[in-house]
């Protein structure tokens, strides 16, 4: 097989995976108040199902990078989808325990995904790391709102109920599974391991990422806007439902917040490749993100205004999260390091952001209503801000 063909192989592979990264979160956020009916379950529980991905995504993180050097990066990709897999079959068939249970499994196969792909992104794409980088959180993106809308009209118009719903996901997984089969070949899997291990062989060991002062700012940026993404993401059709919006308000509402962030993913690392005054584009992320809170805890029932405050913030949180990916990639020497900082940002990054829904949960649970949590999420634009400003000033005009 030509090179050419391996690498569009590998294009599709990357691209399947990540359908698989973000839409079995989205699709949860809508399907709270179904899966709470039918556990008898709290908001502050619930807050927790939501948040044990993040948590998984923090603990599991410096591991995975770990049994990528060991096992090579594309079997562990694979091995990653078939918890993905099997996370999503178990927390669709029994009881509470297994939803939580499953839902733990699944988190562990989508972190393995989000540490080794910026690495093998490094590897194979040196020269179009953040065209690439844009590409697989543009699909992402994609799914994402796909999730996020269609959960309610599956769940409720056409009476799937929430646990045929979610694990309608399971064929994504099965089909991404497949097309990684082609990536585990013997071959491939020597020259990682063997690229790895000359590396280690012919450079003397620098100081780790960890002791970096720039990596540090690349994780608040991450984890900050992780922290808000999956709050919003699973606590909008709550808010929303508690201003009187209707079932099929919420779902256009959800699935416009995901997709209205899409372009900005795709075109954020090539703007900052671009772009000479790179803090500009890291203000103008801060400030559209607070704006868009704001305009959330002001716009009332208004669905103009909703729809406008959502824009903001997920035009945002796109840009935010495609930026920290670009910068994994571009910032690091070789797809050693790549891998090292990509488990870093997300170890504490998502380590963070794990406090966002089950915080604003019980904000919500004590103050009986959304302000206290908004307000919440205008502070943690501010940090966004801050370390975007920092982590700038290390990325050369």
């Amino acid at each position: 097989m030509d090179n050419q063909k391996k690498n569009y192989l590998l294009i599709a592979a990357i691209l399947g995976a990540s359908i698989c990264l973000r839409a079995p979160l989205t699709s949860v956020g809508p399907l709270v108040a179904d899966i709470g009916n039918e556990m008898d379950a709290s908001p502050t529980l619930l807050g927790l199902l939501t948040t044990l991905p993040v948590l998984v995504f923090g603990i599991t993180s410096p591991f995975i990078n770990l049994f990528g050097r060991r096992f090579g990066n594309y079997f562990c990709v694979m091995i990653g989808l078939l918890f993905i897999l099997s996370g999503m079959l178990l927390r669709s068939a029994f009881g509470l325990q297994e939803l939580f249970l499953g839902t733990v499994i699944m988190a562990v196969g989508i972190g393995v995904g989000n540490v080794l792909l910026p690495s093998i992104i490094k590897s194979s794409f040196p020269s179009g790391g953040g065209v690439m980088t844009g590409a697989y959180m543009t699909m992402q993106g994609i799914f994402a709102g796909i999730g996020a809308g269609l959960s309610l009209p599956l769940a409720r118009k056409l009476g799937l109920g929430w646990r045929v719903t979610l694990l309608i996901w399971a064929v994504a997984a099965m089909t991404a599974f497949f097309l990684w089969l082609p990536q585990y070949r013997e071959e491939r899997i020597n020259k990682v391991r063997s690229s790895f291990q000359l590396q280690r062989k012919s450079e003397k060991r620098e100081k780790s990422v960890w002791c970096t002062s720039w990596a540090w700012y690349v994780t608040l940026f991450l984890g900050s806007q992780s922290l808000l993404f999956y709050s919003l993401s699973n606590w909008i059709p709550s808010m929303l439902e508690d201003r009187g919006i209707s079932a099929e308000a919420i779902s256009m509402i959800a699935t416009w917040y995901q997709w209205s962030g899409v372009p900005t993913t795709f075109l954020a690392p090539i703007l900052m490749q671009k772009m000479s005054n790179k803090k500009l584009l890291a203000a103008m992320i801060g400030l559209g993100y607070f704006s868009g809170i704001v305009a959330l805890l002001l716009a009332g029932s208004s669905i103009p205004l909703l729809l406008l405050a959502l824009t903001l913030a997920s035009a945002s949180g796109g840009a935010n999260y495609s930026l920290s990916m670009a910068m994994i990639v571009l910032m690091s020497k070789d797809a050693r390091e790549a891998g090292e900082l990509s488990g870093m940002s997300q170890c504490a990054g998502y380590l963070l952001a794990a406090s966002g829904p089950v915080v604003s949960g019980i904000l919500y649970d004590y103050s009986g209503q959304w302000t206290a949590t908004l307000l919440f999420y205008i502070l943690v634009t501010i940090v966004l801000f801050v370390s975007g400003q920092l982590l700038m000033r290390h990325i050369p005009s």
